[in-house]
């Protein structure tokens, strides 16, 4: 029996592939394929919903969420990551409009940290929007 070794992705190798599947709208795929099970995603302090969610399953499901309430996608940009050490950050724009609130321009950096070739947190920088 020959077992292969398979390759664990760089830091670096992880970022490009990100980008590439978000910037052909495969972000779904970039999840499934990117993250860890253990993975920890936190939005700003104010951010509605949640701003921390543990593991693969509550992530995924979070972002699900996110893509139902989108009506329509008006345009998306992915910036070139930058990376360093086990750390990239992306500058990630959208214009969308929601469900229940129209229309609205998204800017946000995101960083993320790799570790054996999967994205085991990621943190969102934005300002969120006032709370009613």
């Amino acid at each position: 029996m020959t077992t292969t070794k398979e390759k664990v992705m760089t830091t670096r190798e992880v970022a490009h592939r990100l980008v590439d599947l978000c910037r052909a709208g495969k972000n779904e795929q970039a999840v499934d394929e990117l993250y860890a099970e253990q993975v920890v995603s936190r939005e700003p302090e104010g951010a509605r919903p949640p701003t921390r969610r543990n593991g693969f399953k509550e992530v995924k499901a979070a972002k699900d969420q996110w893509t139902a309430m989108v009506e329509q996608y008006h345009g998306q940009e992915y910036g070139d990551p930058i990376v360093a050490g086990d750390h990239f950050a992306v500058h990630m724009g959208m214009d969308v409009s929601v469900k229940g609130m129209g229309r609205s321009k998204l800017d946000e950096i995101a960083v993320f940290k790799v570790k054996d070739g999967k994205v085991v947190e990621e943190h969102f920088h934005y300002s969120p929007p006032p709370m009613n």
